[in-house]
């Protein structure tokens, strides 16, 4: 009986409350910035990226990417649970006033896809500026 009790005190003890690490299971990340009279949509996935600059999704650039790449925008996601994502604090004074764009960010995991609020794309949440960033940067370089 004290055998058993040992074994049972020494075995980790698995937190319930954890949530997955769910980085391998994005399959793909889009974001629109728009305003009145411009409009950006990139959408990311493992293999390549989709620039547009058009709403209709005409004339859009396709490239590929490395998987570093994706994993390096993955991980910009770690910290994060994308099931809260619809709840970031964000801030659209900016854009009321027609001086920022509004950008938008989805992330699609599996059959579901999680959105946040629209935010003023000058002053995305804090915890989404090192991704935003470096989906901006990415496009820059496909066009």
């Amino acid at each position: 009986m004290r055998l058993l009790l040992l074994i049972l005190v020494f075995l980790p003890i698995n937190n319930c409350n954890e949530k997955p690490e769910l980085g391998n299971d994005i399959s793909k990340l889009k974001y629109k910035v728009s305003s009145r009279g411009y409009y950006r949509h990139i959408e990311i996935s493992e293999n390549q990226i989709i620039v547009t600059n058009n709403r209709t999704m005409e004339n859009a650039i396709t490239a590929n990417i490395s998987p570093d790449t994706w994993q390096s925008l993955v991980s910009n996601l770690n910290g994060l649970d994308i099931e809260k994502l619809n709840s970031l604090n964000t801030s659209t004074d900016e854009s009321a006033l027609d001086r920022s764009l509004i950008g938008e960010l989805t992330a699609f995991v599996g059959e579901n896809s999680y959105t946040s609020p629209m935010f003023d794309h000058s002053n995305p949440p804090d915890k989404l500026k090192g991704l935003i960033s470096q989906m901006m940067a990415l496009a820059e370089t496909v066009e």
